[in-house]
């Protein structure tokens, strides 16, 4: 049996690495897994599983945020109730793709980031939500719909008796790749190394035990889906959850609650939607020189070098770099927006008045060209 599974092992790791790999396979996976006693051989092969697992949930957290900031940035009102809701989980998936490289790092294994860089349009990784094609655009209707799928629940409290539906039927959640990860180490009980982690603000704290594993992925499904109890109030009704908080974006409504241990209902009063950009959807690709204005190329170009001088340090920080790479990472995140709102300025010459936007897109930093512009 064990060889059987060792097989099946090498053929998820090919899928990795071919990026077709989805969580079913990986749960079956662990599912035969724990059916088998733990021996040395098998302890190795829910130890690979786990780090499988987790790398996901790193490489899943980072690829949120490139269309969570397109849509902040298309927002004209910087202090527009939306976009400090919008801000604030951005912070929010960055504290949880720390504690998931804190989480691989605990287990002696660098979290790859600058090698697993997401392309828009484009699925989520590892099979997360897989009939969900993730873009990039201003804040529309359909973009909080896809946000909203995104940080779906397993259970959705329904809010003034509504629920939330979307056309696709294969909903494998951010939550259930996590609950998995928990079952890991808690099966497991690994030996956990705080080297290669970061604390502080911008991680909270060291992953040293297996309490703390779950105290993080508690939090992180709790600011996520808001499943923690199944109640938008186990956050604090001024602190939803994100897939709540898109909910109350959606319907231009806030969440309350009638009474304590009450029924939740969308208030009365209407939340004014915010003047936005309209960008467009980014083309497969990205926008390529030949095809837009010198102006908006040199914007687009700038960005993309900047987003990868991000990326960069990013996975520096879990690679050597420590808290210095991630706090750099962080100011270039909020830098990148100089290029990208006056972008969204830029009206494409179509006739339906869109604009257009930041591509998100990984760049090779050494080259001659790259390496002249970035002191631009």
């Amino acid at each position: 049996m064990l060889n059987k599974l060792k097989a099946q092992l090498k053929k998820i790791e090919n899928e990795i690495h071919a990026k077709t790999h989805n969580l079913t396979a990986l749960f079956n996976f662990a599912d035969e897994l724990f059916k088998e006693k733990l021996t040395e051989e098998n302890h190795s092969l829910n130890l690979a599983l786990l780090k499988h697992l987790l790398q996901s949930a790193v490489t899943l957290e980072f690829a949120t945020m490139p269309p969570y900031l397109a849509a902040l940035w298309s927002i004209k009102d910087e202090c527009h109730p939306m976009a400090v809701s919008l801000r604030e989980i951005i912070h929010e998936e960055m504290l949880h793709m720390s504690f998931a490289c804190n989480m691989l790092a605990s287990l002696g294994e660098a979290p790859q980031i600058k090698t697993a860089v997401p392309v828009y349009p484009g699925k989520l990784p590892a099979g997360v939500h897989p009939d969900l094609t993730v873009k990039l655009s201003g804040l529309n209707e359909q973009s909080i719909i896809d946000f909203m799928e995104i940080e779906m629940p397993e259970q959705i409290v329904p809010i003034s008796g509504e629920t939330f539906s979307c056309d696709h039927t294969d909903h494998s959640t951010v939550g259930e790749l996590y609950d998995h990860i928990l079952t890991l180490f808690e099966r497991l009980q690994p030996e956990l190394s705080v080297d290669n982690q970061i604390s502080g603000p911008l991680a909270m704290y060291v992953v040293d035990s297996v309490e703390k594993v779950r105290y993080a992925i508690t939090l992180i499904k709790r600011q996520g889906e808001g499943s923690h109890g199944n109640s938008p109030a186990d956050t604090g009704m001024d602190d939803l959850a994100h897939f709540y908080r898109f909910w109350e974006i959606k319907k231009r409504r806030k969440i309350i609650q009638c009474r304590q241990g009450g029924d939740f209902i969308f208030a009365d009063e209407a939340l004014p939607f915010p003047d936005v950009w309209p960008m467009a959807e980014v083309p497969v690709g990205g926008y390529q020189q030949a095809d837009v204005p010198d102006k908006a190329w040199q914007l687009i170009k700038r960005f993309d070098i900047t987003y990868s001088q991000m990326i960069e340090k990013l996975h520096g920080a879990w690679n050597g770099g420590g808290q210095s790479d991630i706090i750099r990472a962080h100011e270039l995140m909020f830098t990148l927006q100089k290029f990208a709102r006056p972008l969204m300025a830029i009206p494409r010459s179509t006739s339906d008045n869109s604009t257009y936007g930041p591509c998100f897109r990984q760049v090779d930093l050494s080259s001659s060209t790259n390496k002249a512009s970035k002191g631009n």
